[in-house]
């Protein structure tokens, strides 16, 4: 483990590196329009600090540092696209610092900067950078707790104050900040005999630290919000997909995207896979006979990813992208592999050996970033171009409909015509537990009331559906319209469709 102060030229370079994951992550941040996911954390955070934690508590599944840190940050830079996801990319930039300390400790300069270079250009982490959500604020503090646990356990007593800090601060940030604590512990309990103790104590701090908002996430966990069931299967393509996505960023052949499911068999992704995977497996291989290294890496990439997967077959939490936490150590992973690699060349063309393999991973990781950026077919969640489309063209005494009702939150950000908006969920959405929906005569009959109020006050209405949507709802909905509103024209917004529907000349008289 190297503990030799960096050299300028280190430092250098390592200044570079993180002067080009701060320009791509800012470079195209305002490029797409902002999802769900991301209105809603404008939602949750425009708000004064007290009235965020609160709504957290009653509206969210995650804690509140992140919408309270970006309430804070509007204040300063506004509301925008950009403003909003800027704190985002901020951490994100300095994950790919994080990864040349984790390198750099496990393996010595080179690996500290290869590590550190391959976490820049990875589109996992440049995606979730671009993003108004909390997983780059998660990844900071998780690499952050490693750094003041290996601190501690090596002697300085700051460390764990570092450590105490980073872990309940990313407590507060995601919960999977759980599952770091549960790979520390692996480390920690196999690896590492000194300072158990005081690793024990500073669990115990964290414990009481985090004891505030325990009682909600108990209740979060009570109420079932947390298992929403429109999650994608798990199977052999969920660990596929995690593997594509940070290795190269996915998108390509088949591999999930960044919100994309797969679209190729895990068996043949597994092809596609087989060089990085001999990376990975040279990057083992080079931590033979080194069990502190292998074991911090196995905390920090492998624990994680495994609970969650075990968790999933009970109750299902798995997303691939929720990981990109967990870039610094996958980073250095392949850093060791391409170390590993080079030393089967002569003493004299090692350097130049790391360079060329460096350079095809990130050239490789370039090609499918630019490819997720610019490609039309990967232009997912477009709000922005739906509310423009109805800026043009609805009339002032239209109605918007929004299908289902948290539709709403993305669209009110962007759209801001007289046009009265109204809610409507299906049941699926309701039923938590994702059971089958049954037909219910006496709701079918309230449903088709509030049609024909509609069409009454309403000639044109507009129905503004988004993914996830279960093919029940829709085929629910079209039904109840059949009579009362005719279709006349939908439009595709990447996942959203906004359908445009004219009062039926017999929709008094519909059943």
């Amino acid at each position: 483990m190297s503990r030799d102060p960096a050299t300028r030229a280190e430092l250098a370079v390592l200044a570079l590196i993180l002067v080009l994951a701060a320009a791509i992550r800012f470079g195209s941040i305002g490029a797409r329009s902002l999802w769900f996911d991301e209105a809603f954390s404008y939602e949750a955070a425009n708000r004064p600090v007290q009235a965020v934690i609160a709504f957290a508590a009653t509206n969210d599944t995650h804690p509140p540092l992140y919408y309270v840190l970006l309430s804070l940050w509007m204040r300063l830079f506004g509301t925008s696209e950009t403003a909003l996801r800027s704190l985002s990319a901020i951490f994100g930039t300095l994950m790919a610092g994080g990864a040349w300390w984790l390198g750099r400790w496990l393996g010595g300069a080179r690996v500290g900067l290869v590590a550190s270079l391959l976490t820049a250009v990875a589109p996992l982490a440049i995606l979730a950078a671009q993003e108004a959500r909390m997983y780059p604020l998660l990844g900071f503090f998780t690499v952050c707790s490693w750094a003041g646990l290996l601190a501690g356990l090596g002697g300085k007593r700051s460390g764990w104050l570092v450590y105490v800090l980073a872990g309940t601060l990313a407590l507060y940030t995601h919960y999977f900040a759980f599952l770091n604590l549960m790979g520390q512990a692996v480390y920690v309990l196999i690896a590492v005999r000194p300072a158990r103790q005081a690793w024990l104590v500073s669990q115990l701090a964290i414990a009481i630290l985090f004891l505030p908002w325990m009682a909600t996430l108990l209740n979060t966990l009570r109420a079932g919000t947390a298992w929403p069931f429109w999650r994608p299967p798990l199977g052999a393509e969920s660990l596929t997909s995690l593997a594509g996505l940070l290795s190269f960023g996915g998108h390509v052949l088949g591999f999930a995207g960044y919100h994309l499911p797969s679209r190729s068999p895990a068996s043949a992704q597994a092809v596609v896979l087989l060089p990085f995977l001999g990376l990975m497996a040279a990057g083992t291989a080079a931590l033979r006979g080194h069990v502190q290294k292998r074991w911090l890496l196995v905390g920090y990439l492998v624990v994680p990813v495994a609970v969650t997967l075990a968790f999933s077959l009970w109750h299902n939490i798995y997303y691939a992208r929720y990981f990109s936490y967990v870039l610094p150590a996958f980073a250095v992973l392949l850093a060791f592999g391409i170390e590993h690699l080079s030393r089967r060349v002569p003493p004299a063309f090692r350097r130049l050996a790391v360079l060329a393999l460096t350079m095809v991973l990130v050239a490789v990781n370039g090609l499918v970033l630019n490819d997720a950026q610019t490609n039309p077919k990967y232009k997912y969640y477009n709000w922005r171009g739906a509310a423009a489309l109805l800026t043009a063209q609805a009339g002032a005494g239209d109605l918007i409909v929004a299908f289902p009702g948290f539709a709403v939150t993305p669209l009110s950000y962007y759209f801001k015509g007289p046009q009265r908006i109204e809610p409507m969920t299906p049941r699926e959405y309701l039923d938590v537990a994702g059971g089958k929906v049954r037909d219910d005569p006496e709701v079918h009959r309230r449903n088709l009331e509030v049609l024909r109020s509609y069409a009454a006050a309403h000639p044109v209405m507009w129905i503004v559906a988004t993914l996830p949507m279960p093919a029940a709802a829709m085929d629910r909905l079209q039904k109840l319209l059949t009579g009362i509103y005719d279709a006349q024209g939908v439009a595709y917004f990447g996942g959203i469709r906004v359908f445009k529907m004219t009062r039926n000349p017999g929709w008094e008289t519909a059943r």
